[in-house]
């Protein structure tokens, strides 16, 4: 997740984002259980599966929508199944959760979807990046490689010929201690994430497309709850010359 990649950057060391290949978009779940109200003190924990930039944001929208502040909640930070064990069992009232431990939370736990990253569209982007100390030692060209790679793979997941081969490829490889899921559950999960094609990566990745705006108004929710530990600008963290050019020369 692009924020998960700020995140290192202002509190580990410096990063460069390459690209922003897919939207979360349904896949990450604000979950509360039937009867939620939030004006319960009892009602003020809410688990997250990692406190990064990536998930608070998405967290302050949510609560912003609902004339709540963040600071009114104690955050529990779990591991995603956890989380979902800990709702189930009633002893967090409110989670932000991923499938499959999302679908858990909703039919083991009696859980409500009060909202996911698909409502507020472009909020969870996600991507490909590396610390500057270790991208200054991989050269350009193998970038390039990986980005045509990633480019190629997109086009034959979205193939429908290849979809039985696809679901043999996500139960085995993919989920091998959970599955294996049914056709109607891996549509679900899939459908839950905007992978983008050749047009949307570059639409995405250039000067003024989503990737920029994210990164801005990232920053401005950082700087309003505190939390920009260090300054960064679009600039300086990003460098997607390696994607735009193999996207430039690939038909």
């Amino acid at each position: 997740m692009i924020g998960t990649m700020v995140s290192d950057h202002i509190n580990r060391e410096p990063v460069t984002i390459l690209a922003e290949l897919d939207w979360s978009y349904g896949g990450d779940k604000i979950i509360v259980k039937q009867g939620f109200n939030f004006k319960d003190p009892q009602n003020k924990v809410l688990g997250i599966y990692e406190d990064t930039p990536a998930i608070s944001y998405l967290v302050y929208l949510y609560l912003t929508g609902l004339g709540a502040k963040m600071s009114e909640f104690k955050l529990v930070v779990l591991e995603n199944t956890e989380l979902a064990d800990q709702f189930i069992a009633g002893k967090i009232p409110i989670i932000v959760c991923y499938d499959p431990d999302a679908i858990r939370a909703v039919e083991e736990g009696k859980g409500l979807v009060a909202a996911t990253s698909a409502t507020f569209s472009g909020s969870i982007p996600e991507g490909l990046y590396g610390f500057q100390s270790v991208l200054k030692n991989i050269p350009q060209s193998d970038l390039e490689k990986i980005f045509k790679g990633w480019v190629r793979a997109v086009n034959w997941a979205n193939n429908p010929a290849n979809w039985k081969e696809y679901q043999g490829i996500l139960n085995k490889y993919t989920f091998p201690e959970d599955g294996p899921y049914s056709e109607q559950d891996l549509k679900q999960m899939l459908g839950s994430v905007k992978i983008h094609n050749a047009q949307v990566l570059k639409a995405a990745n250039q000067p003024g497309g989503s990737l920029q705006s994210y990164i801005i108004s990232l920053k401005k929710f950082l700087k309003e709850n505190n939390r920009l530990t260090k300054d960064f600008t679009y600039e300086t963290i990003t460098d997607t010359s390696a994607l735009m050019k193999v996207l430039n020369e690939m038909k």
